[in-house]
């Protein structure tokens, strides 16, 4: 009981938050894996892109973001690739399996747990899904918290892999 009404209360905080800029830079944190260990954006590869998704198990618009991400999964491959939730473990699996199901149980994803709910005042998501996604030098490259600027991500994803390509090649 007291689990729900936080969470209805966090969500009624990031829908009233519709004015504040997200953060334009990868802000130091530390959230929880699903088997309980620490992770912090020191964990993650420097010299990759960074795709931040911020979702709840049991949200529509959520849902559809998961399915789109799940089918430009591929192109991901050079992208450090993060989701973080307030859910549980079980809701997580859930949402998941049946939406992003290239994402569970993935070595190359990481899963994280907002258990003290502290995403919210770190990064500023206006609303879920929130979508962000940060160079390597740790500089918000565009955020998204609708359909409308998933093709930017996946269009400049596609360049920097492009680019890591044409480096390698010389």
């Amino acid at each position: 009981m007291m689990k729900n009404i936080l969470t209805v209360l966090m969500l009624f905080f990031v829908l009233t938050l519709e004015a504040q800029e997200p953060t334009p830079y990868l802000p130091d944190f530390e959230f929880q894996k699903l088997d309980s260990t620490s992770f912090k954006r020191t964990d993650l590869d420097s010299t990759k892109n960074t795709l931040i998704i911020f979702f709840d198990a049991t949200c529509g618009h959520c849902k559809d973001a998961m399915i789109k991400v799940n089918k430009n999964y591929e192109k991901l491959y050079n992208t450090n690739v993060v989701l973080v939730s307030l859910d549980v473990e079980k809701s997580i699996h859930m949402f998941l399996t049946e939406f992003g199901p290239k994402f569970w149980n993935n070595s190359k994803v990481t899963i994280l747990h907002d258990g003290k709910y502290e995403f919210v005042p770190l990064f500023n998501p206006k609303r879920y899904p929130s979508l962000y996604l940060y160079s390597p030098k740790r500089d918000l490259l565009v955020y998204a918290n609708n359909d409308d600027k998933m093709e930017e991500i996946f269009k400049l994803i596609d360049t920097a892999n492009h680019n890591q390509k044409k480096s390698a090649s010389k």
